[in-house]
């Protein structure tokens, strides 16, 4: 099992028996991970109380017009939602190749 911490603004926490427990985590099945099918049906989402937000597929491919990793209203603007950084795309370099990690549809 692959194990990711939820990255909500309010941290999910569950209660047992009147006590505070420590933050939950979400499961994914490793395996089930390299299946674009099922990885991109799953989003993540973290805002803050200013309206702005992250959103995107656990695999960091945007796939609405609204995902992306820095989305904030503009009130110069239109007071509209604007995407300021979509993605970041990662590579590794070892012995002179690169492997992209980035994933784009």
């Amino acid at each position: 099992m692959y194990l990711c911490k939820p990255i909500f603004l309010y941290p999910t926490l569950e209660k047992l028996s009147g006590k505070l427990n420590k933050m939950s985590y979400i499961n994914f099945d490793k395996s089930q991970l390299v299946n674009l099918e099922y990885a991109l049906n799953r989003e993540l989402l973290r805002s803050n109380r200013a309206g702005s937000y992250a959103n995107s597929t656990i695999v960091n491919c945007n796939t609405r017009k609204y995902h992306g990793l820095l989305v904030t209203p503009q009130p110069a603007i239109d007071n509209e939602n604007h995407v300021l950084l979509s993605s970041l795309d990662e590579t590794i370099i070892q012995m002179d190749s690169g492997f992209t990690l980035g994933i784009h549809k």
